[in-house]
C-alpha cells in the first residue's frame, strides 16, 4: 500500500465520506469521487480500513450511528429564521409628496413659533443672538428648500399627470433565513458535509455528503451485509439480529435516504 493510500485509509476512517477523503489524501479533485470508488474496491484498502477501524475500537453499531448521522443530515438543520427590520420602498404619486411636504412646512412655522424663534425675549448676549440667527437662518433655510421641492412636483405634475417617486416607507419587522456557520463548520470537521466553502460575499455554498457508499463499505467490514443494496434488494438480506430497536430504526432510515 502506498503512503497516499495509507492516508486515504486514515482521512475515511475519520468520517466515512471517500470523496473527501481522497482530496484529503491529495489525490485529484475533480475524480476524486471516481478515484475514491476504485479505492473502496480494492480488498487492500478495505482490509486496512478494517483493521484501523478496529484499532479504534469502532463498532458495528457504532459505525452504523455515524453514517446514520451521515445520511440524516441536511442543510435545513442549520438554516436559523433570524427578525430583522427592514425599511421598503414603496411607490407615491406626487400629489401625496406634495400633502406631506407642505404639513412639514406648517408643522415647522408651528414649532418656530411656539419656541418663539422670531419673538424677542428681553435682553440677550452677543453669542446667544448669534445662536439665535444661526437658528433662524437654518430654519428659513430647510423651509426654502421644501417649499422650493413642492413647485418642483407642482411643476412636474403640470407635465405628467401620472408621475410618482419610490420612497422609503415605514420600517418592518420581517423574517429572514440565516445561516448558523458554527453548526455548519463543526459538521463539516466530522465528515457530515462533502463540500463546505464561501463565495466573495461571504455566503457559503453547501454540498451535503452522501452516505451511500461509506453504508455499504462499513456493514461489509463487520458482516452486516451479504451483498450490495440495490433498490429492490429485500431487507432480509441485511443481519440485523444483533443491533438495537434504536439502531435499526437508524439503519432504515439510512436506507430510506438511499432511495
Amino acid at each position: 500500500m502506498t503512503a497516499q493510500q495509507g492516508r486515504f485509509v486514515e482521512e475515511y476512517c475519520k468520517h466515512q465520506n471517500g470523496t473527501k477523503a481522497a482530496i484529503a489524501a491529495k489525490y485529484s479533485e475533480k475524480t476524486a469521487r471516481q478515484i475514491a470508488y476504485k479505492l473502496l474496491q480494492n480488498p487492500d484498502i478495505v482490509q486496512a480500513i478494517k483493521e484501523r477501524y478496529e484499532s479504534l475500537g469502532m463498532s458495528a453499531e457504532e459505525a452504523i450511528k455515524r453514517v446514520s448521522d451521515n445520511a440524516a443530515t441536511r442543510l435545513n438543520d442549520y438554516i436559523r429564521v433570524d427578525e430583522v427590520w427592514e425599511t421598503p420602498m414603496v411607490k407615491k404619486h406626487l400629489s401625496i409628496l406634495i400633502a406631506e411636504l407642505q404639513m412639514e412646512v406648517d408643522i415647522e412655522e408651528e414649532v418656530a413659533d411656539r419656541i418663539g424663534l422670531f419673538n424677542g425675549n428681553g435682553e440677550t448676549s452677543d453669542k446667544s443672538e448669534k445662536k439665535l440667527t444661526a437658528a433662524q437662518d437654518e430654519f428659513f433655510l430647510e423651509q426654502a428648500k421644501r417649499k422650493a421641492q413642492i413647485v418642483r412636483y407642482q411643476v412636474e405634475l403640470e407635465m405628467n399627470p401620472n408621475a410618482y417617486r419610490f420612497v422609503k416607507g415605514e420600517p418592518v419587522l420581517i423574517e429572514r433565513p440565516g445561516v448558523d456557520l458554527i453548526k455548519l463548520s463543526k459538521a463539516d470537521e466530522k465528515g457530515l458535509i462533502k463540500k463546505l466553502s464561501f463565495n466573495e460575499r461571504g455566503l457559503p455554498s453547501v454540498e451535503m455528503a452522501s452516505a451511500e457508499g461509506a453504508l455499504e463499505t462499513i456493514l461489509k467490514l463487520h458482516g452486516k451485509l451479504t451483498q450490495k443494496i440495490e433498490m429492490n434488494t429485500p431487507p432480509s438480506q441485511i443481519d440485523t439480529s444483533n443491533l438495537s430497536e434504536e439502531q435499526k430504526a437508524a439503519l432504515l432510515a439510512v436506507a430510506r435516504n438511499m432511495k
